[in-house]
């Protein structure tokens, strides 16, 4: 009992609690530290931008499909209106395993070539039929948690607040896909892009014509003024 104790504390010890101590002592050697030019060596190397979207974690891959972006970006809006958390490498992966995997299977029992290549194609078509429907039926419930949105927005605004401060009450109070979608709207104005800006990558997100009607209600009104 005791051998087997002490092989689990052990363990637990080399896998977690060695990080954190790790950690713990360099905190405190930072906030020990003195020298004016130290201090501003580490601030600098504090990077406060957003990273861009990986498209793989193999950075080779990532790499050359960035390079390949009349592939990349209908894939990656696909992705996106899906809201499945996958990257645009491990959706290609997924789309060459079914078709090699069908490719081989077929042809293992039935050797013919007009059969083998229309089978595997229509297998490598699986991940795409899977994808496009999930984002249709996520594109559906935006649809029907829209008008509650849009009634939170007038609300809020009735109230004396600011358009981005509605936003903020939607992203707030509906779930999810609705809520995310104005969660990101109102970061990227509130991070400093011009809502005008903003308010466009939120109608290509949304790919439903309520929301570039509303879109276009908005930057209407920001240009000519009127009751929102």
């Amino acid at each position: 009992f005791v051998g087997v104790l002490v092989v689990i504390i052990g363990a637990y010890w080399f896998a977690v609690g060695e990080a954190e101590a790790r950690e713990q002592r360099q905190l405190k050697r930072r906030l020990k530290t003195e020298d004016p030019s130290l201090l501003r060596s580490n601030t600098s190397a504090v990077r406060l931008l957003k990273q861009a979207q990986r498209l793989s974690s193999i950075d080779q891959l990532n790499a050359a499909l960035g390079s390949a972006s009349f592939v990349v970006n209908p894939v990656r809006r696909l992705l996106d209106n899906s809201g499945l958390n996958l990257t645009v490498a491990s959706f290609m992966m997924a789309t060459m395993v079914c078709f090699f995997s069908a490719a081989v299977a077929i042809n293992y029992y039935l050797p013919v070539a007009w059969v083998v290549v229309p089978v595997a194609l229509a297998a490598g078509c699986i991940p795409w039929v899977v994808v496009s429907f999930l984002r249709e039926r996520r594109v559906r419930k935006f649809e029907a948690q829209f008008p509650e949105a849009i009634e939170l927005i007038a609300r809020s605004l009735r109230a004396g607040h600011a358009f981005p401060s509605g936003i903020k009450i939607v992203a707030d109070e509906l779930p999810e896909p609705a809520g995310p979608e104005f969660r990101l709207l109102y970061d990227r104005q509130n991070f400093g892009a011009p809502i005008p800006d903003a308010l466009r990558a939120f109608a290509e997100r949304v790919p439903t014509i309520d929301a570039r009607f509303f879109v276009t209600a908005v930057l209407t009104q920001r240009e000519a003024g009127g009751n929102l």
